[in-house]
């Protein structure tokens, strides 16, 4: 039998920091969510005393092995910015009617041009109004676009 001094039972302070942070609306969720915390948490902690054992046995060739094995197990997640601008790249000329370029500042300014032309009574700011792009902002998406 498993006692709560086995190595790979999560401490309770960790149990009660994840419970914080989940939504205690459905209890259902909240504890299906910490199941699984506890259960990746002691997988880690198994994966983590393997992994000495290894680095200890087989001595410095082990280390890379077990760095290698360690971001294959948890690979990082891709920043927001990483992120954003894989979603600019998944923009297909197709879906802007031919105008494919990857900035958002164009893409704003296209999309509001064909709400104008199907008539949505808006109108486009003048140069220099408030809330209108500038000369920075064209520089930048010029910088930006997607050659065709």
């Amino acid at each position: 039998m498993i006692n709560q001094n086995h190595p790979i039972i999560p401490p309770p302070e960790l149990v009660r920091d994840w419970a914080r942070y989940q939504n205690h609306q459905d209890p259902e969720a909240l504890w299906r969510r910490i199941a699984t915390l506890a259960a990746r948490w002691g997988a880690d902690q198994e994966l983590e005393a393997c992994l000495r054992l290894v680095e200890i046995d087989a001595g410095e060739d082990a280390y890379d092995f077990a760095r290698y094995i360690r971001t294959a197990r948890r690979p990082k997640s891709p920043s927001l910015k990483e992120q954003a601008l894989a979603d600019l790249d998944k923009i297909e000329s197709s879906d802007r009617g031919g105008y494919a370029v990857a900035d958002l500042t164009a893409i704003r300014i296209k999309r509001k041009r064909d709400r104008i032309k199907a008539g949505s009574g808006e109108s486009m700011r003048k140069p220099g109004a408030k809330g209108a792009p500038g000369a920075a902002d064209f520089k930048q998406a010029a910088k930006t676009a997607k050659k065709k």
